[in-house]
């Protein structure tokens, strides 16, 4: 049997098919509901964004328990993720929603991070969004940790380099080494063409995470 499990993610309710005089805007979707499915019309997310939110998700556990939240947004519970618990599927994690990689990523055979493919030269190195600019009282302590903690330090301070670049020209636009769709961090067509070859490259039962933003 295969799996999938699709997060829609910053989507208002209201602005589906499925809230009260929405807009027409998933036919297959709401088909799909309407012949075999089931519409929760009060459920409600445990937090106001992805760390909160996505932890309770993948472990069925409120933030007090997952220590996952706005303030820490990483996952170093013992408590099982969904893959881990599902370990008898192939499992896929697809996503550019650069949280989910915080731990919760756990246990999936596969996990596909679109975000950090625009930067991510040399994925061995040092990823520089583990660095959050936060954690540090200036940017020079913070540099100094980036590189000192990885065990490809050029490699690393390369990396660093291309984060800086794609995320100052994605003020403007795009940069032309990103995965290209319509809109920054929107890739569906990129996410539904690696689902489609992960299901063809795979003869297990299948379990899919994709988290679309």
């Amino acid at each position: 049997m295969n799996v999938a499990w699709l997060i829609l993610d910053s989507l208002s309710f209201t602005e589906t098919p499925f809230g009260n005089e929405g807009p027409d805007t998933m036919p297959q979707l709401e088909a799909l509901a309407d012949k075999s499915g089931v519409v929760y019309t009060n459920a409600y997310v445990p937090g106001p964004t992805s760390p909160s939110s996505h932890g309770s998700f993948f472990t069925g556990e409120p933030p007090s328990i997952t220590g996952m939240h706005e303030a820490f947004p990483y996952f170093e519970s013992e408590l099982l993720t969904i893959a881990e618990y599902l370990d008898s599927y192939r499992s896929l994690l697809i996503s550019a929603n650069p949280y989910i990689f915080n731990g919760l990523d756990r246990g999936f055979d596969e996990t596909n991070d679109l975000r950090a493919e625009e930067y991510l030269i040399f994925p061995e190195a040092q990823d520089p969004n583990d660095f959050p600019a936060e954690e540090y009282d200036n940017r020079l302590r913070r540099y100094v940790a980036y590189v000192k903690e990885s065990p490809k330090p050029l490699r690393s301070i390369i990396n660093g380099i291309q984060y800086r670049r794609v995320t100052q020209n994605r003020r403007s636009s795009l940069p032309e080494m990103s995965l290209q769709d319509e809109q920054q961090f929107q890739y569906a067509g990129e996410m539904n063409a690696r689902i489609e070859t992960f299901l063809r490259e795979t003869s297990d039962d299948t379990f899919i995470v994709a988290n679309y933003m």
